[in-house]
């Protein structure tokens, strides 16, 4: 994948560029001082990656990364025993950074924010989406489209 990035040569333009991007934001999350911009970034890096065009269906893009990365349906809790299923998860996140962005809550307070385990949860998700890219790259009719990268993860953990 970076070989990609630098060279300029992509085998999934689409796909590749987002990751490239997302892990930007990624970096960009983790060197951020204030937690509630921290959450926006980390939010945003999952939608570029997903090559999010609108704000609508955040919730449902959410719900694909974690169905396809982790195999958790929506009424599923995010870990063994946690309260919070993935549908609650997905919404929460959405909300913490739409109300973060729209001023509806300080920047300045953390408020209930769990920086931490998003930090690790986006470095999961992108550091399994560059492996499940290599191997997308290298499968018969790859198509350069974040839904049937998702829809490809899915088959492939069936067969």
């Amino acid at each position: 994948m970076m070989r990609s990035f630098t060279s300029g040569t992509f085998r999934l333009p689409v796909l590749e560029q987002a990751w490239c991007d997302a892990a930007y934001w990624l970096h960009e999350a983790l060197a951020e001082r204030i937690d509630a911009i921290a959450i926006a970034k980390l939010e945003t890096a999952l939608e570029v990656l997903l090559r999010a065009e609108n704000n609508s269906g955040g919730d449902q893009r959410l719900l694909a990364i974690l169905n396809a990365f982790f195999d958790l349906r929506p009424d599923d809790p995010v870990f063994p025993g946690a309260e919070l299923n993935a549908r609650q998860f997905a919404r929460n996140v959405n909300r913490d950074r739409s109300r973060i962005l729209h001023g509806t809550w300080s920047t300045l307070s953390t408020r209930g924010l769990d920086r931490a385990g998003m930090e690790g949860f986006v470095i999961t998700v992108l550091c399994r989406a560059v492996i499940e890219l290599e191997v997308y790259a290298h499968s018969l009719g790859s198509v350069d489209d974040a839904d049937e990268f998702l829809r490809w993860m899915q088959q492939r953990k069936t067969t």
